[in-house]
């Protein structure tokens, strides 16, 4: 449960919370960007009838209808060619899954390297955070497991 509190406090605060919010608000009168509601409108529903009534909604409804039927078919007819040309390469094939594989291997490197600048012992962005608000005293080795280790 204490490694699991972290996470469910993260998903009520970014994403249960502001979800609830904005159901909330789609019922409350809100007369511009940025200010607070005043109150629920009257009748309830009426940010909803203006909604459905727009004509622009119907626009709206197909550009994405359209926008994600293209994005379904060639995302997944380009990568389904793509992966079928590769699986019938016989010469080079290996020097062809590599170079297609090579952008997820770089963007796991990346990470990497930023967890790996933040945890630093000397000089981490984490440590120097914590220094600076007065919460620790010393750099802490954030990398060290025996630091952590739990005993039951």
């Amino acid at each position: 449960m204490v490694f699991l509190l972290p996470a469910f406090v993260f998903l009520f605060l970014f994403l249960y919370y502001p979800f609830v919010q904005n159901i909330i608000n789609s019922f409350s009168d809100i007369t511009g960007l940025g200010r607070p509601a005043e109150g629920l409108n009257e009748p309830w529903y009426a940010n909803y009838a203006t909604l459905f009534t727009d004509p622009k909604l119907r626009t709206a409804l197909g550009n994405t209808v359209i926008l994600t039927v293209c994005t379904v078919v060639f995302q997944v007819g380009i990568a389904l060619a793509l992966a079928l040309l590769v699986d019938s390469i016989r010469v080079g094939a290996q020097v062809f899954r590599t170079l297609y594989f090579f952008p997820i291997v770089i963007s796991a490197t990346a990470l990497g390297l930023m967890f790996n600048l933040i945890f630093l012992y000397n000089g981490g962005m984490l440590n120097q955070l914590l220094l600076n608000l007065g919460w620790i005293m010393e750099n802490i080795d954030w990398k060290n497991t025996d630091h952590f280790s739990f005993r039951c």
